[in-house]
């Protein structure tokens, strides 16, 4: 299964630019690898993140079985 997230175009940095995908797989994957533990090991069991435009990102959540998780990823 898959949860795919679409940035509100109003969503915007203290400096007013633009939140984009790139900036959510950026923090992704900071907290999967340098986040806390409970963190690292939440974020391990999605399978891949990709970008698929610029304001969309869809996380492969497959065989994770974890209802809670698009809410934590969210």
């Amino acid at each position: 299964s898959y949860a795919i997230f679409r940035l509100n175009p109003a969503a915007r940095f203290s400096d007013g630019a633009p939140i984009s995908a790139d900036d959510v797989l950026f923090t992704f994957e900071l907290l999967k690898t340098k986040g806390r533990p409970q963190q690292r090991a939440a974020y391990s069991q999605v399978k891949a993140a990709e970008k698929l435009d610029a304001r969309t990102v869809r996380y492969d959540l497959t065989g994770i079985g974890d209802r809670e998780m698009p809410l934590t990823l969210g």
